[in-house]
């Protein structure tokens, strides 16, 4: 997640968009392990981080809510272990220097 401030009580958040629905190019996608998957206390079902987009939304608003299971205030499920990350990491800065990272504004 990338984070910048454009008011006092505005951010805008950019992520990378994560899917049950397998990717057609697994260049520009990182399936998520089902051991990290268990670990954040996500589902059983196959996921994966969709590496040539990037979603940007405004942040307080509708697109990010609490995880019900953690503290009152919290919107992560946790961190990924750093050689996902890093494979997500590199796989999209590839994208981003083929020119085919795409970002999608998602706030209303």
């Amino acid at each position: 997640m990338l984070a910048k401030q454009i008011q006092a009580d505005r951010t805008l958040v950019t992520v990378v968009p994560v899917t049950h629905r397998e990717p057609n190019n697994l260049d520009e996608a990182v399936e998520i392990p089902l051991a990290t998957k268990r670990r954040l206390g996500l589902d059983h079902s196959r996921s994966w981080v969709i590496v040539n987009e990037v979603n940007r939304f405004v942040w307080p608003g509708v697109d990010l809510r609490p995880v019900s299971r953690n503290e009152p205030g919290q919107f992560d499920y946790g961190v990924l272990p750093p050689s996902i990350f890093n494979e997500i990491k590199a796989k999209l800065l590839a994208c981003a220097k083929a020119q085919r990272l795409a970002a999608v504004n998602r706030t209303k």
